[in-house]
């Protein structure tokens, strides 16, 4: 994992108030791991994109085929938290996931999460200023 998603871990943490797990996730704040980091694409803007969306609310679900999953113990859980990253591998969201089902859709069965952002909240969300050129 890179520095950068260390420092983010660290300040997600607290301001998206992980801390308030903390008897779940372990006994000292500095001990807990970062949670895995992932982009929604290999394509670097389709995941700026879904960056975007997941920060601006338009995605909250996350859905995958139920054979991507060896067996039980691999299925996502409710509290499950997460790092989204950008197309450049910089973090941008900590989500935690509220929601699990396994629903039949059309071509099979499918694992849907519902996830909610806990960092940035939307109070916290600010723009990188454009640069005049």
């Amino acid at each position: 994992m890179s520095e950068e998603i260390d420092v983010f871990w660290q300040v997600a943490r607290v301001k998206g108030r992980v801390a308030d797990l903390e008897p779940v996730m372990g006994q000292l704040r500095s001990g807990t791991l970062p949670p895995p980091a992932f982009a929604f694409s290999t394509d670097s803007g389709e995941a700026d994109r879904m960056a975007e969306r997941v920060l601006d609310g338009s995605c909250t679900e996350l859905s995958t085929p139920r054979g991507e999953f060896a067996d039980e113990e691999d299925l996502p859980k409710v509290g499950d938290l997460a790092i989204v990253l950008d197309g450049g591998a910089h973090p941008r969201a900590l989500i935690r996931t509220v929601v699990v089902e396994q629903v039949e859709r059309e071509g099979g069965l499918v694992v849907t999460e519902t996830f909610q952002v806990l960092y940035p909240r939307r109070a916290q969300r600010v723009r990188e200023p454009v640069l005049a050129r």
